[in-house]
């Protein structure tokens, strides 16, 4: 059968889909850091402080503050306007069921498996690759991290854990991969799968907006893309999101500090958590079923 041409249609679509998540993100950047703002002019005010020293240590309290919020605030914001897009516009269209197939014994194991493997394959990859990436673009990733206060700051520990993986899975598993799959339609059905699984883990990535998290997010988005396809739900993803994300959150710094601390020990288990991985893609199966090849 003669492959169609491709809709770009879809491609503007997907990039349309990125930006509103970006500006989305800033948005509640600059809602978070409202408050703060407030009260911090206030208080200078009422207290008469001219000295910029401490105006400028009081701001920065301020900050750190504003961006917790701000992080909460952007992935609400994220979670009301994709659910209400892909809730009320996209998943008909789509026909595919809120729970598909996944709520068995095997495809919640593969689902988890997949997750758990993901998180520690991509740090111990990290402690192997600090070694070969710039030291300006480690810096910069430590100190975006720092800033976020992601592990330490209850506020933004919530929304990596439990936000996050509603709204950005909604964003690109759900949205934007309709979209993509919307550009490659005319395409095979195993190969437009793959070409929308790569559209969706690049915008995933650029989401991100930093090297480090956007190139793991981008890998880690494939992983999540196969999901959504293979149990015909997104759910799945949403689910290993939330338990990567926990997984870093909360078990990656005891599993680190018991680690005999070598490149070579976290070279290995890097490689083996992708074999772990690996096995999970083949236990759940190929997301392209013969019906629909």
């Amino acid at each position: 059968m003669k492959e169609k041409k491709l809709k770009f249609s879809g491609l503007i679509m997907c990039l349309v889909v990125l930006l509103i998540s970006v500006v989305l993100q800033f948005v509640g950047g600059v809602l978070g850091a409202l408050p703060s703002s407030i009260m911090l002019g206030i208080e200078i005010a009422q207290q008469g402080i001219t000295d910029m020293e401490v105006i400028n240590q009081m701001s920065a309290e301020a900050t750190a503050s504003a961006i917790e919020l701000g992080v909460v605030v952007a992935h609400l914001l994220i979670i009301l306007t994709f659910g209400l897009w892909y809730g009320l516009g996209i998943r008909k269209k789509i026909q595919t069921s809120i729970l598909g197939e996944v709520f068995n014994a095997k495809n919640i194991g593969v689902t988890l498996l997949m997750a758990v493997s993901i998180c520690f394959a991509v740090n111990f990859g990290m402690e192997v690759a600090v070694y070969v990436i710039p030291e300006s673009i480690v810096e910069s990733y430590v100190e975006m991290m720092e800033m976020a206060g992601f592990g330490e700051s209850l506020l933004t520990t919530i929304a990596a854990v439990c936000l996050a993986p509603i709204g950005e899975e909604l964003v690109y598993r759900g949205t934007c991969m309709y979209f993509a799959e919307k550009f490659v339609g005319g395409l095979s059905k195993n190969k437009a799968f793959w070409i929308a699984n790569v559209i969706q883990a690049l915008g995933f990535g650029v989401f991100h907006m930093n090297i480090i998290q956007g190139t793991y997010a981008f890998l880690m988005g494939l992983c999540l893309g196969y999901l959504v396809k293979r149990y015909k739900s997104i759910i799945p993803a949403m689910i290993a999101h939330c338990v990567i994300n926990a997984c870093s959150s909360f078990l990656w710094t005891p599993v680190y500090n018991v680690m005999p601390q070598s490149t070579l020990v976290f070279g290995i288990c890097t490689v083996a958590c992708l074999a772990v991985t690996a096995l999970a893609f083949k236990l759940g199966g190929n997301p392209i079923t013969e019906q629909e090849a």
